[in-house]
């Protein structure tokens, strides 16, 4: 007899066989099982290289930037072919290359996929780009959602003023100096 094993198995999903022999005058039961390798995706997180901008690991307006994201196999045997998808549906995000092809992502190995992506310059600062990554291994599917702000919104207290954000409060703005006791 022919065995055959669906191509999404778990990994190491166990099954259990159970064999019947048969003679004129008696009937024997055994089992056996068997566990089942197979690759086990995930992702880690999302790195920005933005060392051609500013270099703070950040998203700005009129920027581009290298978009690593390590892809795993953990499971037990590799994967079949593998492709990442990149999408972002922020009208400021241009990514210039939204496919990346793995090929065999090997057992117990970490694999990075690498994307271009530009920033429009008039981008609001403040906003957020969310990214949704898709990877595909014949029948193993992987899928996760970042979301990056766009630049960065600093207000404190050495800014001279709460106009960075929409504050409702009664604070005042002095310019005596305090100090604690």
């Amino acid at each position: 007899p022919e065995i055959s094993i669906n191509a999404d198995v778990p990994d190491q999903h166990v099954v259990e066989f159970t064999v019947i022999a048969s003679s004129d005058d008696d009937n024997w039961t055994s089992y056996f099982y068997l566990t089942l390798n197979a690759p086990e995706l995930s992702v880690d997180e999302l790195m920005i290289d933005d060392s051609s901008g500013d270099n703070d690991g950040v998203l700005d307006a009129g920027e581009t930037a290298i978009l690593t994201i390590p892809t795993n196999n953990f499971g037990h045997a590799n994967s079949p072919f593998a492709s990442a998808v990149l999408l972002c549906d922020n009208e400021f995000i241009t990514i210039e290359n939204s496919t990346f092809e793995f090929g065999v992502i090997n057992e117990n190995t970490t694999e990075n996929s690498t994307f271009t992506i530009s920033v429009d310059e008039d981008a609001p600062v403040g906003s957020s780009a969310t990214l949704n990554y898709i990877v595909t291994a014949g029948n193993y599917n992987i899928e996760e959602e970042f979301t990056r702000s766009i630049g960065l919104i600093f207000e404190n207290f050495e800014s001279g003023g709460f106009t960075n954000y929409g504050w409702v409060t009664n604070w005042e703005i002095s310019t005596e100096a305090q100090e604690g006791v």
